[in-house]
């Protein structure tokens, strides 16, 4: 019985293997075709590893500085500014030890294989059908050349760590939050679950943090990015920075000309919608029910969610995969395959914020409705 209800619901290891190594095919393509579709959102993260390389971390977050140096590198003009913590910094000076269309393929093939790798070690019985199911939505997030993908790696390690060792859990999610608005949902959410067992480590590691990048940028980097944070809301509240790509339900209902006080409390009030249904879908596995709340909060807290951010629902979703009878959810595995494929194509053909809604509610529903129809008995 055990042997049935372990198998995948891709079965064929021809099939799980091509649809893994998508999105390699997909980051071998852009490169191949750089020139015609090089991805101007990458070009932030290599632009801030050179900078950081010649010594300017003070043009750093500057953004006048910072994106009058597009032209100069990259040969065509930049209006993306570097609000990201200095966290992400190192990764970046890495990245740009390459040429620009390299760096873009070296992040791609080590976001891909961090991802697999985590899949595989943190849910080994199920990681086949998690990563057949991860394989199109990793897209999104490598067509725009962000690392948000490692990111979301550090969430699965963190989750597989924190039961057993809540230092190493909460270092993993520490580092996680390189994006403050996701990663420190779920930071934030172990802390306060953990405390006051969490106050200790927290300290330490947010101390030896902030010593470990003053020794190697100088105590300024800090003081930089809190004041970069307020200019950041500013070009957000101005709707001036990656409008159309910006997906979460207060940006749909501000794209239909609602009231800003309408929109914020749809957002509020379908956080706590798809919070409260999670958490009630998990109540016979309370060592997950804590963990897909928190999945689902990381996603629906944020009201200014980029569409390459919508990986973070593949958290929420493996769990709901290793807590299934695949034999009996074949067929819904085959079904949010494709509705990610419709998803891909939405997105390419109508790349607005007001389809984000759509895309948040038709994969979350699935999720639920894998959880409801196919859960495996407790």
């Amino acid at each position: 019985m055990n042997q049935i209800t372990a198998a995948p619901a891709f079965q064929g290891r021809a099939s799980f293997l091509l649809i893994a190594a998508f999105p390699a095919f997909f980051i071998l393509f852009k490169f191949a075709f750089w020139e015609r579709y090089g991805v101007f959102d990458f070009h932030s993260f290599h632009l801030a590893g050179l900078l950081a390389n010649a010594g300017q971390i003070d043009q750093l977050y500057q953004p006048n500085f910072f994106s009058a140096q597009y032209l100069q590198q990259y040969g065509e003009p930049g209006l993306l500014p570097w609000f990201y913590p200095p966290l992400l910094v190192p990764y970046c000076q890495f990245l740009a030890l390459f040429p620009v269309a390299t760096a873009f393929l070296v992040n791609g093939f080590i976001s891909i294989a961090a991802y697999y790798l985590a899949v595989r070690w943190v849910f080994s019985e199920r990681s086949r059908d998690i990563v057949i199911l991860s394989a199109l939505p990793l897209i999104i997030a490598l067509g725009f050349g962000h690392p948000v993908i490692l990111l979301l790696s550090l969430l699965l390690v963190g989750y597989r760590l924190a039961p057993s060792n809540l230092w190493a859990g909460l270092l993993a999610l520490t580092i996680c939050a390189a994006k403050p608005h996701l990663g420190g949902v779920a930071l934030f959410l172990l802390f306060f679950r953990k405390a006051p067992k969490s106050l200790l480590p927290s300290t330490l590691i947010g101390a030896s943090i902030g010593l470990i990048f003053a020794a190697f940028y100088g105590w300024k980097i800090w003081w930089l990015f809190l004041q970069s944070i307020s200019l950041a809301a500013s070009y957000l509240e101005g709707r001036t920075l990656n409008q159309q790509w910006i997906s979460s339900i207060y940006a749909s209902a501000l794209a239909f000309d609602a009231p800003s006080l309408f929109a914020t409390l749809a957002q509020v009030a379908a956080l706590l919608l798809y919070c409260g249904i999670g958490a009630y879908l998990f109540r016979h596995e309370k060592s997950d029910q804590f963990w897909v709340v928190t999945g689902l909060a990381v996603v629906f807290t944020s009201p200014y969610l980029m569409y390459y951010d919508l990986v973070y629902l593949l958290f929420p979703l493996a769990l709901v995969v290793n807590r299934m009878n695949m034999h009996k959810a074949r067929n819904w595995v085959y079904a949010l395959f494709l509705l990610e494929v419709g998803l891909l194509v939405l997105l390419e053909l109508m790349p607005a914020a007001t389809f984000g809604f759509l895309i948040f509610a038709a994969f979350t529903t699935m999720i639920f409705i894998g959880k409801a129809r196919y859960s495996l008995k407790p």
